[in-house]
C-alpha cells in the first residue's frame, strides 16, 4: 500500500489536507483512537482489521485497503 496515497485519501475524507494518515482518520471519525479504532468507530464496529473495515466503509469487498478509501473519496474504479 502506499502510505502517500492512502493519507490522501483519508485526508480528502476528512475535508482536510496534510493530516497523517492517523489524524486525517480520526478527524473524519471524530474520534481520539489510534487509526484502526478510528476507522473501527466511523464503521460503527470494533475490531476489524483494516483492509475489512475499509472495504466496509467503501461498500467494496476484497480490495486493499487504499484500494476502497481511493474510491470512497475520489470514487476510482
Amino acid at each position: 500500500m502506499a502510505i502517500h496515497e492512502f493519507q490522501e485519501s483519508l485526508n480528502q475524507l476528512a475535508g482536510t489536507s496534510g493530516l497523517d494518515a492517523q489524524g486525517a482518520a480520526q478527524k473524519w471519525a471524530g474520534s481520539d483512537k489510534d487509526l484502526l479504532g478510528a476507522l473501527n468507530d466511523k464503521n460503527g464496529s470494533y475490531g476489524l482489521g483494516l483492509n475489512l473495515v475499509c472495504n466496509q466503509l467503501a461498500g467494496t469487498q476484497d480490495r486493499e485497503a487504499q484500494d476502497s478509501l481511493s474510491k470512497l473519496a475520489f470514487g476510482t474504479p
